[in-house]
């Protein structure tokens, strides 16, 4: 649970840094993207089945967000590292649903398992958009 809390604060600071990110026509920015790696210490298998309510909580916390959950392959070092990657329309809206989690009984329950089986959250990243049009 200790992690979490960490990443909490992490998306909200980035938040309070990007706070101006309402373009100047009124849309909220370009997509916001967090990318959770997991080190699941072997227990990938037991960790995929523990995610999988994930998904469908989002959508419920945050309409519009897509989780999806990725294992690195042929990654030398990072081989077998899950990530789990949630893509928001915006900063604005991932920083809503970060605070709908952080008071979710059902999210909070599901992190509370994550964390029992002993998996470690190597990194958390919070990536914008900035592909060319």
């Amino acid at each position: 649970m200790k992690n979490w809390k960490h990443i909490v604060a992490a998306l909200c600071m980035a938040i309070l840094l990007c706070n101006g990110s309402v373009w100047a026509d009124g849309h909220a920015g370009p997509a916001a993207v967090q990318v959770v790696a997991v080190d699941t210490h072997g227990k990938t298998d037991e960790y995929l089945k523990g995610i999988q309510s994930l998904p469908k909580v989002m959508a419920r916390l945050s309409p519009g967000a897509d989780v999806r959950v990725y294992e690195a392959a042929f990654s030398g070092q990072s081989t077998g590292t899950v990530y789990v990657v949630i893509t928001f329309p915006s900063l604005d809206a991932l920083a809503k649903a970060t605070a709908k989690t952080s008071q979710d009984k059902e999210w909070q329950s599901v992190i509370e398992k994550l964390d029992a089986m002993g998996r470690t959250l190597t990194s958390n990243s919070v990536l914008m958009d900035r592909t060319p049009k």
